[in-house]
């Protein structure tokens, strides 16, 4: 888990150096858990050498959100909210001790 948590917004791609360092492992076994993690596809890796997060993620991702979203509830609420004060509407949904943005 260490390793997918490594990426964020200002590094989306990252060396297994920068892996390592991020993740207080060694490289070798940064090495043999993304070969695993890309077989399942949640670390991709370019012709570079490059790290980024696999297409799994995103499929957890939907599966995290589904049960909180229906577009036909949410979504014009939001757009009458956001009408309606002048300002952007936002729906959170709580995950343990903090809050994520649908």
């Amino acid at each position: 888990m260490s390793i997918l948590t490594a990426f964020s917004n200002d590094t989306p791609k990252l060396t297994l150096t920068e892996l390592a360092n991020e993740t207080g492992l060694h490289k070798s076994t940064v090495l043999r858990l993304t070969n695993s993690m890309s077989i399942y596809g949640f670390i991709q890796r370019d012709d570079k050498g490059y790290f980024s997060i696999g297409s799994s993620v995103w499929r957890l991702g939907l599966l995290f959100r589904k049960p909180y979203l229906s577009r036909q509830v949410v979504t014009p609420v939001l757009r009458r909210l956001a009408k309606a004060t002048g300002e952007s509407a936002s729906f959170y949904v709580r995950a343990g001790d903090e809050r994520v943005c649908l």
